[in-house]
């Protein structure tokens, strides 16, 4: 399989304890490799809601 064509982006003006509570909520129990994994994952998840109502 081919490796997908990625780009890199930057986050900003996320406050501290939004992001300390998203890595110790959602990143760390499910997500090993990390932030950037898991943010992949909730981009898919919400591509897919949106199609599924429709959109």
């Amino acid at each position: 399989m081919a490796k997908e064509s990625c780009v890199d982006i930057q986050v900003r003006n996320v406050p501290k304890k939004l992001l300390e509570e998203f890595d110790e909520v959602v990143v760390k129990p499910l997500f090993p490799g990390g932030r950037a994994e898991a943010i992949r994952d909730l981009m898919r998840r919400a591509i897919q809601d949106q199609r599924a109502k429709g959109a």
